[in-house]
């Protein structure tokens, strides 16, 4: 059985209650962390800095979603697990379209440089039209339970911050595991079962973006590893020249000290021969 649940429109959607509390809060949280862990020295580098409120989010939205997909998971994969928002899952929502704007705000200010048109304007502008879109459908409980496809986010968010902590395989192993197979599911899924027949569309619009960084990960991957066998080639090349020197040297080595010893033979005999002359010229002047 179907929940039907009202739209709201937008500006009924954006005073609620939860979003009044939930923006300046989000905002206080962000700006506070932002700053101060670069007066920490946490984040030193530009590339790092641009990764402090990402790092924030992803961490936050991941946390919030474990409970929801857990539910949903005991529930046997029932949407109508989440088709009920609450309080705490519009002001997720809140958290999340918070740092969306952030991130373009204080990034054209304090890291231009890492902000493209394409992860940057275009998805960051989209999904804060998505994220309105869900407060006035009032998706909130589905939009925390899909919040763990942040887990891959944050694993590279703390590789970026601390690169003792970086693991690609990690990494590759989560983001396949719910930005494709658990996301394609939810396609299916939000297709034959929600009652917002358009839900689906939604998932599945976002999903090609999804391969697209996938394959841009196996890219990178391919030309570490190119690089890494071309090192091992050359450290190879390495030792076996330096096994040939050695060799060379010693071969060297062993034909001095070969014509050393001749030489040392020769003049020993030299020697001999000499005091034999003595010897005898000596015995015959003896006789004489």
């Amino acid at each position: 059985m179907s929940t039907v649940i009202t739209k709201l429109t937008v500006t009924k959607a954006l005073s609620q209650p939860s979003v009044l509390i939930g923006f300046p809060l989000s905002i206080a949280l962000y700006v506070s962390f932002f700053f101060g862990a670069q007066k920490s020295k946490i984040a030193t580098s530009e590339k790092q800095v641009s990764w402090l409120l990402t790092f924030m989010s992803s961490a936050g939205l991941t946390l919030a979603s474990i409970p929801r997909f857990y539910n949903f998971w005991r529930s046997g994969w029932d949407i109508r697990s989440f088709q009920v928002d609450n309080t705490f899952d519009t002001m997720i929502l809140c958290y999340f379209v918070t740092y969306l704007i952030l991130d373009l705000t204080l990034g054209s200010i304090y890291y231009k440089g890492q902000i493209n048109l394409l992860t940057g304007w275009i998805h960051h502008s989209v999904y804060t039209f998505m994220t309105v879109y869900f407060l006035c459908h009032r998706l909130g409980g589905f939009f925390v339970v899909a919040s763990i496809l942040e887990l891959p986010t944050l694993i590279m968010a703390l590789g970026c911050l601390w690169s003792n902590l970086r693991s690609d395989y990690l990494f590759a192993s989560t983001f396949f595991s719910f930005r494709l197979v658990f996301h394609a599911f939810m396609i299916k899924t939000l297709k034959q079962h929600h009652h917002i027949q358009t839900l689906w569309i939604v998932a599945a619009s976002i999903f090609p973006l999804h391969l697209f960084w996938f394959y841009g990960f196996i890219r990178q991957q391919k030309r570490k590893y190119q690089v890494y066998m071309e090192r091992k080639r050359a450290m190879k090349q390495k030792i076996l020249e330096e096994k040939e020197n050695l060799q060379s040297v010693a071969s060297c080595s062993t034909s001095s000290v070969s014509n050393f010893a001749s030489k040392k033979e020769i003049s020993r005999l030299r020697k001999f021969f000499a005091q034999g002359k003595r010897l005898s010229f000596g015995s015959l002047s003896g006789a004489l």
